[in-house]
């Protein structure tokens, strides 16, 4: 079904009316009669017509009236003369009055007439509803059915690397020992982890429906939270109760933004809790500092910087060797012309085609939330001398080689599949030559 030429055949019906109504030899009787009518005059249906033809198709400069008096327009010629000059007047300022009145109208029955035909296609589509459904599972099965087939194994062995990151997780928790010996970095460590977790289940889903776009949108949040996570690693206690307390600033930041906007309608930011955020930003920036309160502002106080961005901080843990990936990344987050333009399933500078599978990139997040989870838990563990954390952290890294080993295996099997596809269509064409070479000697 094809919404949008319905919606041209609405608009084209309204411009036809309005160009049929707005006709001279349509225009001027309606013009005329109401003229007549306003003025008194009864003329029989003669008389209308002949003078409707002579104010249609005058000749120039002159009104041709074929009717002899008396008439309903006057006793004399001269009478008639002087009321047909006057109706002539009325109808010339009643014509723009007309057309007024019809734009009005028109722009008044539009609204109606797209509500009325928006029932009609909407009943159109639930009378369809199961042949709509039925087409759509099925494009929704093929597009799964194409993902996994490239990259199942490799999804599941990220599946149960996350796990893995998440276990190994609460068990350094529980243990106490290295970077979570210390009590705020090690709650702030076991959000993020936990984050991570769910993040990276996010990107499993994705993957297997074959979103590649969605999958590879998500690794940028999985990314972030990584990066935070083993710069609070590397940095004092301090850090980590910044981290922590600096969530209230991000709140009333929010907050501030729907009551600008008059968008706030939620119960908890209320006058009073509104007002009790604000006296908490300016406790914790006398506390920690006047930077506090900007964006990463924990983090400008640890490093003694007026301002600091994430790509400082992702610098600064060494993890800027995904800054193109990231990059990437934030072009299918914020909208740009090059997550419209193409996937990242062509690579870059691949031309986008309506025939390219989705699942063609899911390999991309895979293979970035694999390698962003194993360096992350490696880097949690430089401080630990718990064996069975670190043991737990070599599992982790052999795991996620695992999933590279099963994305390069995936990589082999798409590169021989398009290899075989371009043999077979050689195959027609040497085909194709052949038979027209045996027509021409058959025919000589």
């Amino acid at each position: 079904m094809n919404l949008v030429n319905r919606s041209d055949e609405i608009k084209d019906v309204i411009d036809n009316v309005f160009a049929e109504f707005s006709k001279r030899e349509n225009l001027i009787p309606k013009a005329l009669r109401r003229v007549l009518k306003d003025r008194g005059l009864n003329l029989s249906e003669r008389e209308l017509n002949v003078l409707v033809a002579a104010l249609t198709n005058p000749t120039p400069g002159i009104i041709t009236l074929d009717l002899d008096p008396p008439s309903a327009l006057g006793g004399t010629k001269s009478e008639m003369s002087a009321t047909l000059e006057l109706v002539v007047s009325d109808v010339v300022n009643l014509l723009p009055k007309l057309v007024q009145e019809l734009q009005d109208s028109v722009a008044n029955a539009v609204p109606e007439a797209l509500k009325a035909a928006a029932g009609v296609i909407c009943q159109e589509m639930l009378e369809r509803e199961k042949e709509h459904s039925s087409h759509l599972k099925d494009q929704h099965i093929k597009r799964t059915e194409e993902a996994l087939r490239l990259w199942g194994k490799a999804i599941e062995a990220l599946d149960l690397l996350r796990h893995l990151v998440l276990e190994w997780g609460s068990e350094a928790y529980t243990l106490r020992t290295g970077t979570f010996s210390r009590g705020c970095t090690a709650y702030a460590l076991q959000r993020l982890i936990y984050r991570a977790y769910e993040i990276a289940g996010e990107i499993v889903t994705l993957a297997r429906n074959g979103y590649a776009d969605g999958a590879l949108a998500r690794w940028r949040s999985l990314h972030e939270v990584c990066v935070i996570a083993m710069f609070l690693a590397q940095r004092s206690e301090k850090c980590a109760e910044m981290y922590l307390a600096h969530h209230k600033i991000e709140e009333l930041k929010i907050i501030e933004v729907g009551r600008e906007k008059n968008t706030d309608g939620s119960r908890v930011s209320s006058n009073s809790y509104w007002s009790g955020l604000r006296i908490t930003k300016r406790e914790l920036s006398k506390k920690f500092g006047l930077n506090f309160s900007k964006d990463y502002g924990w983090a400008s106080i640890e490093l003694g910087r007026a301002k600091t961005t994430f790509k400082d901080i992702e610098e600064i843990v060494g993890l800027d060797t995904l800054r193109q990936g990231y990059q990437r990344a934030n072009g299918v987050v914020h909208g740009g012309a090059l997550a419209a333009l193409t996937r990242v399933s062509l690579g870059m500078g691949g031309t986008v085609r309506d025939d390219t599978p989705p699942a063609y990139g899911c390999e991309t997040p895979i293979s970035y939330s694999a390698s962003t989870l194993s360096m992350v838990v490696a880097e949690l563990c430089l401080e630990s001398d718990d064996l069975d954390s670190l043991t737990m952290s070599l599992v982790v890294h052999n795991h996620a080689k695992k999933v590279w080993d099963e994305i390069e295996l995936g990589r082999k099997a798409l590169s021989m599949g398009a290899l075989r596809m371009k043999s077979i269509e050689r195959r027609k064409v040497n085909r194709k030559v052949l038979v027209k070479r045996n027509r021409r000697m058959a025919s000589s």
